[in-house]
């Protein structure tokens, strides 16, 4: 696995300055893929401009003030994709990923009401003993469901999910 990555070949769905510094950190593999997500401490200081430096971040998160889908997240690569929540409790400012027209991702600021709930593509779907279902959804996660819900629909849930 790569450690390393330059701005001028990081994926096009990231709305950064292709010509800055030459490096910009590289996100651990998780739930979503390397083209539909980001690094946690790129949405920090890039898009929601909440600290200047890579230095700031890592403190910022190191304080617990920084919530991904209502978990508390320490590491400034985690990965965060399409449809994840991020809060920021002490600023009381909630924001969730989403595409833009053009395909690139971005922070939209929510309601507080709205950040917990998550918006959820069932990808695949499997029939349980008992008359249970498991949804497989676009993030890697598995939910136990007892009702029926079709491959492609989209779900809401409460957050923390797991």
């Amino acid at each position: 696995m790569k450690n390393h990555l330059k701005r001028i070949a990081a994926p096009r769905t990231w709305q950064i300055d292709r010509k800055g510094s030459a490096f910009i950190v590289r996100p651990n593999p998780g739930a979503h893929s390397f083209y539909l997500g980001l690094p946690l401490g790129v949405l920090l200081r890039d898009f929601l401009q909440k600290a200047r430096t890579m230095i700031e971040v890592k403190k910022l998160l190191h304080q617990n003030e920084v919530l991904v889908d209502g978990r508390r997240r320490k590491d400034h690569r985690f990965i965060i994709g399409l449809f994840d929540v991020i809060s920021l409790p002490l600023l009381k400012e909630y924001y969730r990923i989403v595409l833009d027209k053009k395909g690139r991702l971005q922070s939209v600021p929510i309601t507080a009401a709205d950040a917990n709930n998550k918006i959820c593509k069932v990808i695949g779907k499997k029939v349980l003993p008992h008359e249970k279902v498991q949804l497989q959804i676009h993030d890697r996660k598995t939910i136990l469901s007892a009702q029926p819900v079709r491959v492609g629909y989209r779900v809401l849930f409460r957050l923390p999910m797991l």
